[in-house]
């Protein structure tokens, strides 16, 4: 949650900082007509917008936080094509890791990360991707889980189904709370109040609860399983 929330602080402190810097320095009407003229071309060219956008996510993976570009992808291209855009170029840049991580890194990360390896080993033997699944849905650190799966045993179609589901409700989440957020049309009509509306509050209340609400839900679930004497499959 306060991670959550300091990002939401940091993101609406750059809007407002370039939004007076725009306005002391250069003509606000001017960039208000690029931002125009990009969301024009992104609606006149979809196709190839997205697939640009794909690429450009992708390339934009390999180097955290993610959180921020879900917010900037869905304040330019709306909920769902954002969310798709994030979505899938999460899921690509994360397999890319894991194959990297796999067959060139295996050795070396599991003799400096011998007990965490352990630990991962011993939850994938038990729960399988669900195991995965879980981490994604509670935002575990993105980077790092890509590498270390890599070295566990967990099969690359597994890794792939549970990054891809795992990675989908905060993606809707982050997504959304950018769709929230105003255009610089907006700004320079309602001034800097514009950017704290109660849509955009919410969207980040969620956003911050998520996580925790999904533990609370993970840990029952595994206590259950473990009380019950039900083990799982690796999810392949």
């Amino acid at each position: 949650m306060r991670r959550k929330l300091l990002t939401f602080v940091v993101f609406v402190t750059i809007i407002v900082v370039g939004w007076y810097i725009a306005r002391r320095h250069f003509a606000l009407e001017t960039i208000v007509m690029y931002e125009n003229q990009l969301r024009v071309a992104l609606a006149e060219r979809p196709m190839t917008s997205f697939i640009v956008g794909l690429l450009v996510y992708v390339a934009l993976s390999f180097f955290p936080p993610t959180a921020g570009k879900s917010l900037v992808f869905g304040w330019l291209f709306g909920l769902w094509r954002g969310v798709l855009l994030a979505n899938f170029a999460l899921t690509i840049a994360a397999v890319v890791m894991f194959l990297v991580s796999r067959y060139l890194l295996h050795e070396g990360l599991r003799s400096r990360l011998g007990a965490t390896m352990a630990r991962l080993d011993k939850a994938i033997e038990t729960d399988g991707a669900y195991y995965l699944f879980a981490l994604r849905m509670m935002h575990a650190p993105y980077t790092f889980l890509n590498y270390a799966m890599g070295a566990t045993s967990i099969k690359t179609r597994s890794f792939w189904w549970a990054t891809q589901m795992g990675l989908l409700p905060g993606n809707v989440l982050f997504t959304y709370a950018g769709t929230q957020l105003p255009t610089l049309q907006e700004i320079a009509d309602q001034g800097l109040t514009s950017v704290a509306s109660p849509q955009l509050i919410v969207a980040f209340v969620l956003v911050g609860v998520f996580p925790l609400a999904i533990r609370w839900v993970m840990r029952r679930v595994w206590r259950g399983r473990k009380n019950g004497g039900i083990g799982g499959s690796d999810g392949s």
